[in-house]
């Protein structure tokens, strides 16, 4: 089975209001926020320590990673994401609103989508681990809700809290059979659509937590 992992980082989209980063802020208050050099230095570094290797360490290398950011990332940046995902697997594509994401042209193989945000990290044992589920019929969502907080402190990971969402699938390597799971809702209302496999394997992705997230996150030992 293909897996697909689909990731957005820093996409530039003054109309879409359901980010915490859109709201209460007018539209060059948002742009200088969203490509502030502070910003983006930290989350250029939690790619790069985190999300990044957790992706190349893959056992299993049958995947196509699409990176999705925006056209007006300052030219630096472009560069330097550029640079660090050269890589046969790996598709970075420049886009101008949200209109354009995850336009892929999936294969009539059998394949599935996996949600990574651009800070966070999966088990090196993630893609291997979903070929169990190559025969599940395709509209199905597999979620993994065991995982882990981490953070990056002095450039180093720092592991913390284990966390188990069994209550509410977590975006972190949500998955969909057959279908771009970016178009199947809220992933914390997946379940009211769609079959859903809770898969209990432990540690299978790890959490960011850093004070840019759009969805605040408490680091806890």
């Amino acid at each position: 089975m293909l897996t697909y992992i689909v990731t957005r980082f820093s996409i530039f989209d003054y109309s879409c209001p359901r980010f915490q980063i859109t709201k209460n802020s007018d539209y060059e208050t948002y742009k200088n926020k969203l490509f502030s050099d502070e910003r983006l230095k930290t989350k250029f570094n939690l790619f790069e320590k985190i999300t990044l290797p957790s992706v190349l360490n893959q056992t299993n290398k049958n995947f196509i990673w699409y990176i999705y950011s925006s056209s007006m990332l300052p030219d630096n940046y472009k560069k330097q994401l550029l640079k660090l995902t050269k890589h046969p697997n790996i598709k970075c594509i420049f886009i101008d609103s949200f209109k354009d994401f995850c336009k892929i042209n999936f294969t009539n193989e059998k394949y599935c989508t996996v949600r990574l945000d651009d800070d966070d990290g999966l088990n090196k044992n993630f893609i291997e681990s979903l070929s169990k589920y190559k025969e599940t019929q395709n509209k199905t969502v597999i979620t993994h809700p065991r995982g882990q907080l981490v953070k990056l402190e002095k450039n180093k990971i720092i592991y913390g809290k284990k966390i188990d969402k069994t209550k509410k699938p977590p975006a972190q390597g949500l998955t969909g059979i057959g279908m771009d799971i970016y178009k199947c809702g809220s992933h914390g209302k997946i379940q009211e659509k769609y079959n859903v496999i809770y898969d209990e394997t432990p540690d299978m992705f790890i959490m960011s937590c850093n004070e840019y997230c759009d969805t605040k996150r408490i680091f806890r030992n």
